[in-house]
């Protein structure tokens, strides 16, 4: 059994963890899908009333489902990789490399994006007719925007997603590499750390709830 097998097995064995966590990414991805078909759709290129503000709206609204979509990512894959830290301790015993286990992870964070993206882009073309005869009836447009999926969605969505969980695999991958066997094998019975107060983050979550409302 190779790596990319063992991966997808990992995945299988773990798929009541990862249900929420591809659920999630899943749903992202649809509607990060579905506002930039519509932003990238042609017939907004016409002229009709308010198409402009629409596309630019469509445009902001991708990129803060993106923006929020990483943090997500980043966070519950870190988690994720913590809560396992037991199981990949076991695996050195085994014999596995530091590399190994590293390629392992990125295998199964490869097989949840790839997963994320078919799922979420199906939702997308499934519910695009109906998100688009929303999107007229708020314009006022005489007839409802055709259904419209060029690759220009496709592959904007493909490379933003793509990167996103690349990006946030290696990052939780540190919760691995600085371990040694016996720090993996102890995470389990470690209690957790007392959250603490930051006045920089809480400045900070202050500003991006403001400046989310004045946008």
């Amino acid at each position: 059994m190779n790596l990319r097998q063992l991966a997808i097995r990992n995945f299988w064995r773990n798929r009541d963890r990862y249900l929420a966590y591809l659920a999630s990414a899943s749903l992202s991805v649809m509607i990060f899908f579905l506002y930039m078909s519509l932003a990238k759709h042609p017939q907004f290129q016409k002229g009709y009333f308010g198409a402009h503000y629409a596309m630019q709206g469509m445009k902001a609204a991708a990129a803060v489902v993106a923006i929020f979509t990483f943090l997500f990512l980043l966070y519950s894959n870190s988690a994720f990789i913590r809560s396992r830290k037991k199981e990949f301790g076991l695996l050195s015993l085994l014999g596995f490399a530091r590399a190994q286990l590293v390629r392992l992870v990125i295998w199964e964070s490869l097989t949840v994006c790839a997963l994320a993206l078919a799922i979420g882009m199906a939702g997308g073309l499934l519910f695009q007719r109906l998100f688009f005869m929303a999107i007229s009836a708020l314009l006022q447009m005489p007839e409802s925007i055709p259904f419209y999926a060029g690759p220009d969605v496709l592959l904007i969505t493909t490379t933003v997603f793509g990167s996103f969980f690349l990006l946030v695999s290696l990052a939780s991958l540190r919760h691995v590499i600085r371990s040694d066997v016996v720090s993996l094998l102890q995470a389990g019975r470690q209690p957790k750390a007392a959250p603490t107060f930051s006045r920089l983050r809480a400045l900070l979550g202050s500003l991006l709830v403001g400046g989310g409302y004045w946008w």
